[in-house]
């Protein structure tokens, strides 16, 4: 089926975008978790764990993106 793989690269397109925009924009990270307020999401655990989440997700976005475009081939 062809809507795993699509699946994959959209997600790992999303997760590298929210990781790119830990690491290189914070303010803007700082803004959104203004808004969402959510007891996972509060600034104090944002500012501590900023570098580490982005790394994260541009890991998981990276890993995605591939799994997703290998599936298409």
């Amino acid at each position: 089926m062809a809507i795993f793989p699509l699946i994959k690269i959209l997600s790992g397109l999303f997760f590298l975008i929210v990781g790119l925009g830990f690491i290189l924009r914070p303010g803007l990270i700082e803004r959104v978790s203004r808004l969402i307020k959510e007891t996972i999401l509060n600034e104090s655990r944002l500012a501590l764990n900023r570098e580490k989440l982005g790394f994260f997700f541009v890991l998981a976005g990276i890993l995605l993106f591939y799994m997703g475009i290998t599936r298409i081939k």
